[in-house]
């Protein structure tokens, strides 16, 4: 898994929330770490530089004889300036909801999804306010869907309509010729 190019703070130790996002980019930069074996330069990369991974816990997934060596040249790496952090940026708590939030149609009250998301009660609060809000301005969840249901009906109202009146046509074709076979 190619974890290149992820600068978003969101995943950086200052604002970890457990989140099921933040898990598993730990768990995949962690699975990085351990495929690549150079470890003193990922430990420096991902928890100094980038600050996405406690160093801690990074040096317990090492083999314990190499951690010292590690710990040495990140320290050393540090103090000659050629790692450095990434700035710290302050972020809103609006910054960490899923994409879900506020979705009425994602929102279910009894889900064991919903249930462990921190943002559960102020979600289900939004949700329950944009589905009033919809439903007093639109009549309907799906404005968009209705509209397409509408065409949809209409384009089968007006198809409906010609093929009775091409068969009324041919009834009343078949009606006014003469049997051709009565004279025999």
């Amino acid at each position: 898994m190619a974890l290149k190019g992820i600068e978003l703070p969101q995943y950086q130790v200052e604002h970890y929330r457990g989140l099921a996002a933040q898990d598993c980019f730990r768990a995949a930069l962690r699975d990085q770490i351990d495929a690549d074996h150079q470890w003193s330069n990922a430990i420096a990369k991902h928890c100094v530089e980038q600050r996405h991974l406690p160093i801690l816990d990074s040096l317990r997934h090492l083999p314990p004889e190499f951690r010292r060596g590690v710990l040495y040249n990140v320290r050393r790496d540090r103090e000659l300036g050629l790692i450095v952090p990434s700035p710290v940026v302050p972020l809103p708590d609006v910054a960490f909801v899923s994409a879900c939030y506020g979705i009425p149609l994602n929102a279910y009250r009894n889900s064991t999804l919903c249930g462990q998301c921190p943002f559960a009660a102020a979600c289900l609060q939004q949700s329950d306010a944009v589905k009033e809000k919809m439903l007093s301005s639109y009549g309907t969840l799906f404005p968009v869907q209705r509209k397409a249901d509408e065409k949809r009906r209409e384009a089968a109202r007006r198809r409906k309509a010609q093929e009775r009146a091409r068969k009324k046509a041919m009834r009343n074709a078949t009606k006014s010729e003469p049997d051709v076979g009565a004279h025999v």
